[in-house]
């Protein structure tokens, strides 16, 4: 390998982006929180992709596959080494319940909705919860199971989750 062909910003020219850079520049927290991040998006992407490709959506599989290397590819620039790694691991914290720890969006969703079901507490009553990332709070959950921002509801708001299933608008 050449000289050039050695130097990161030539293999990946994301790299030498400004945005990119600036990324870099995070702190150490925030990096670990937005790789932990990406790698969950390289994971949905990756099921996407087997999804269409199973069903013949070439196009649709060749896009999910492309955003899977990515996703994985920014991940390990911001710190995380290579391999595929597991899903993102939740805290689900919620007044009045222990702190635990879930793997993923849907066992987060899960593990609210069988604490609602077990305490028979209606809406008004049981408490919102709230999901954590390397200590850092990234979503609530609402009563029915689906993560929102942690903005105040607005009508166009679309959940960060939602455990009625996929979404059917991105194959």
């Amino acid at each position: 390998m050449n000289a050039r062909s050695a130097r990161a910003e030539v293999r990946n020219p994301v790299l030498a982006l400004p945005a990119f850079r600036a990324l870099q520049s995070l702190l150490p927290e925030q990096r670990v929180l937005l790789a932990a991040l990406l790698l969950d998006l390289q994971s949905d992407a990756r099921d996407r992709a087997a999804r269409s490709w199973a069903s013949r959506k070439t196009m649709i599989a060749a896009y999910w596959s492309a955003v899977a290397v990515y996703s994985g590819h920014l991940a390990r620039c911001l710190g995380e080494r290579r391999g595929r790694r597991p899903r993102a691991r939740f805290e689900l914290v919620q007044e009045g319940f222990p702190d635990l720890v879930v793997t993923g969006w849907e066992a987060a969703s899960t593990t609210y909705s069988v604490r609602r079901e077990e305490c028979g507490l209606g809406a008004r009553d049981f408490p919102r919860g709230t999901v954590k990332l390397g200590g850092i709070a990234i979503a609530h959950v609402s009563y029915k199971g689906r993560f929102w921002p942690r903005h105040e509801w607005e009508p166009n708001d679309m959940p960060i989750y939602d455990n009625r299933g996929p979404s059917r608008d991105c194959g």
